[in-house]
């Protein structure tokens, strides 16, 4: 069943107990989760399933995050902040699914 992005994303942050990303960083980065698991596991949440997820550091700064995610056979990447929150995470999807 598919459902709302936006109910998916945000029950997905209360049941984590996060309001941003700041505890995510790139896959593989001890002591933190992968920002791209955020992604993948809402889109999943939402119905949709997900080939694979990983992230890697930005070369434009502290805190900025490409993230990849396999979907329907391609290969979607973006940037993701640290900072960022329910309605970034909400884009991406909304981005991916068109």
């Amino acid at each position: 069943m598919i459902r709302d992005i936006r109910e998916a994303v945000e029950e997905y942050f209360k049941e984590e107990g996060i309001t941003d990303l700041m505890d995510y960083g790139a896959s593989g980065d001890e002591g933190l989760g992968d920002i791209s698991e955020v992604v993948a596991d809402c889109l999943v949440k939402v119905g949709y399933p997900v080939d694979y997820n990983y992230a890697d550091d930005s070369m434009y700064g502290d805190g900025k995050y490409e993230i990849h995610i396999g979907y329907n056979n391609e290969d979607y990447c973006d940037t993701i902040k640290a900072w960022n929150g329910v309605d970034e995470v909400v884009e991406i999807i909304e981005n991916i699914l068109k």
